[in-house]
């Protein structure tokens, strides 16, 4: 496969990820999905540390992922997690 390093920044932290060229745009779109959600919450909850805004965005995400899972099948997309599983471990 062909691998590329992209650095996509999330919140206030850069991140270098090497990952399969195929799956930049979805990191990309990814990144900036999170970077909204973090967004809300912090315009929603002023006076937070990062650490729970993080949290609240991962709850909010974890959540819509299992409404998504109830409603869909998930099988074609469970190679595309487990990829992007791999490289987050590998960070």
């Amino acid at each position: 496969m062909d691998k590329i390093t992209i650095k996509l920044v999330i919140g206030e932290n850069k991140y270098p990820l090497v990952i399969e060229r195929q799956d930049e745009p979805l990191f990309r779109e990814a990144a900036k999905k999170v970077n909204d959600i973090l967004g809300r919450y912090t315009q929603k909850y002023p006076g937070k540390n990062s650490s729970e805004y993080f949290a609240m965005a991962a709850l909010h995400i974890g959540f819509l992922n299992l409404i998504m899972e109830q409603n869909n099948d998930t099988e074609p997309y469970q190679e595309m997690m487990k990829r992007v599983s791999s490289t987050l471990e590998n960070l």
